[in-house]
């Protein structure tokens, strides 16, 4: 697991998964941020819409994103209680509620109770199908904490972000990090220095 995938990535992966299915859902992201009390207080993160509201699923892809991240790195969450069992739909819906408290109300108040079960199957659904987008913008929002929507677009239409530096690769560059970034590593080696010069300068 990268670098900028550790400490933060369950909580980027659920803003991330909110992010990138309104943006295919055709609603316009303005901020993501897994920083405490930037967006509401009491919070740990969100996700703005701007000119309006999420939908239901919407809602519900932060906390379906968040239970398959747990569920591929495990090591991530502080309970040896719970069953790791990969098949295992309860123990799935469990996480899906644990990290949905807020989330899951948001979604009622849209659908109302008869509608949550075919949202419920749409946002995993959706999460499934954009698993690789939400990869990228979760990468770059555990990387800078907070992103606009320009960001976020940017992500998603990427083939990959570089492990180093959390932008975009650029077609016709091959591997998992900028050849600008691969190099500064390497010049880094040669010359003893735990300063590695990266392939983009930081905003």
């Amino acid at each position: 697991m990268p670098d900028c995938r550790s400490v933060y990535w369950l909580e980027a992966v659920h803003e991330a998964a909110h992010a990138v299915i309104a943006t295919v859902r055709g609603l316009q992201v303005a901020f993501v941020s897994i920083l405490p009390d930037e967006i509401e207080p009491g919070t740990s993160g969100g996700c703005l819409i701007d000119g309006g509201t999420a939908d239901a699923v919407t809602c519900l892809a932060g906390p379906f994103a968040w239970a398959r991240a747990t569920i591929e790195n495990p090591e991530l969450v502080d309970d040896e209680d719970v069953d790791w069992d990969y098949e295992d739909v309860d123990w799935e819906m469990g996480a899906v509620l644990a990290s949905g408290m807020s989330d899951f109300p948001m979604a009622r108040e849209r659908v109302g109770r008869e509608g949550m079960a075919a949202a419920e199957e749409e946002a995993r659904r959706s999460v499934e199908e954009h698993w690789g987008a939400i990869e990228r913008v979760a990468m770059v929002l555990a990387m800078f904490k907070a992103i606009d929507g320009d960001r976020v677009r940017e992500a998603i239409e990427a083939e990959a972000i570089c492990l180093l530096c959390c932008y975009p690769i650029a077609a016709g560059q091959s591997g998992d990090m900028h050849d600008e970034c691969r190099e500064g590593i390497e010049e880094a080696k040669r010359g003893g220095s735990s300063t590695i010069r990266v392939g983009r300068s930081r905003p």
